[in-house]
């Protein structure tokens, strides 16, 4: 190499890519983690938006929603009449 102009030098941005690769590694599962947990969350959602109403009984609605960690369930869909639209934030029916 040094023939033909160029000098040869120890590869000292080695240790900074393997310590940026680790950290992505770490980042790449974080978001796995996140993405399999929110999946989770939505699985138990989803009765709760597909079932025709009257179809959840209140215990099996309110472990829904107790597994989904959304907060107690309520039963405001009796009082507005038959959703079509469910909204789990504050519970309670749209009719759309």
């Amino acid at each position: 190499m040094r023939r033909v102009g160029y000098g040869a030098a120890p590869d000292a941005a080695a240790p900074a890519r393997a310590l940026r690769r680790a950290e992505e590694r770490g980042s790449l599962w974080r978001l796995f983690v996140a993405v399999f947990c929110m999946m989770q969350v939505m699985m138990y959602q989803a009765p709760i938006y597909f079932a025709a109403p009257g179809t959840l009984t209140p215990d099996l609605r309110t472990l829904l929603l107790w597994a989904a960690n959304v907060g107690p369930a309520t039963n405001n869909e009796a009082a507005v009449g038959t959703p079509n639209v469910r909204c789990p934030t504050d519970h309670s029916s749209v009719v759309a």
